[in-house]
């Protein structure tokens, strides 16, 4: 069976928003952003119709399961995705996809082909959007770090690491997040 289309995927956004984690950050927002995302440097890299719907699907479950502190959240995710996907008709072929998908969100070592590098930088977006400090925000209290230290330490080493792979990304959000980095780093205290 061929993936649905954007207009079935209705059905994954309403099981989404029934199940999604309601924290600070990880949430249904989240999710809807990061497949958008997908969605929009898709069209940008000029991936075809079954690969884009791919992505958006990926980046909505691929922090459908998420519990800080655990090593785990991307394979659960996977896993959780496994059922979910199969109930609403997609072929094992996609769901694999979408599985491996979720994996390269767990950003360890480098995307190994164009969805991969789609994904990872629709996870990262919003690092170099304006609405970065709030987003930011949201992550630091879900995760309880104290406001100094995750500005000061943990914000400005992160931030510093970060790459965006597809050209799109880059000249959409490398000269931002380069701002973002910086008015941390002159952050007074």
């Amino acid at each position: 069976m061929e993936m649905k289309g954007f207009v079935e995927l209705s059905g994954l956004y309403k099981i989404i928003e029934l199940i999604a984690p309601r924290l600070p950050y990880h949430n249904y927002e989240h999710l809807v952003d990061v497949a958008s995302s997908c969605n929009r440097y898709a069209q940008m890299e000029g991936v075809n119709y079954q690969n884009t719907l791919t992505l958006v699907a990926a980046g909505l479950l691929h922090d459908i399961f998420y519990v800080i502190g655990r090593k785990d959240n991307e394979e659960i995710s996977a896993e959780i995705s496994n059922n979910i996907l199969s109930h609403l008709g997609f072929s094992q072929k996609q769901i694999e996809e979408v599985a491996r998908l979720i994996m390269a969100t767990k950003h360890q070592g480098d995307p190994q082909d164009l969805l991969e590098m789609i994904i990872r930088d629709s996870d990262l977006d919003s690092l170099g959007r304006d609405d970065f400090f709030e987003r930011s925000e949201h992550l630091r209290k879900e995760w309880k770090i104290d406001r100094k230290e995750w500005y000061i330490q943990m914000q400005p080493t992160y931030l510093s690491q970060v790459r965006y792979y597809t050209k799109s990304a880059r000249e959409r959000r490398e000269d931002k997040l380069k701002k973002n980095l910086e008015k941390i780093r002159n952050l007074k205290w």
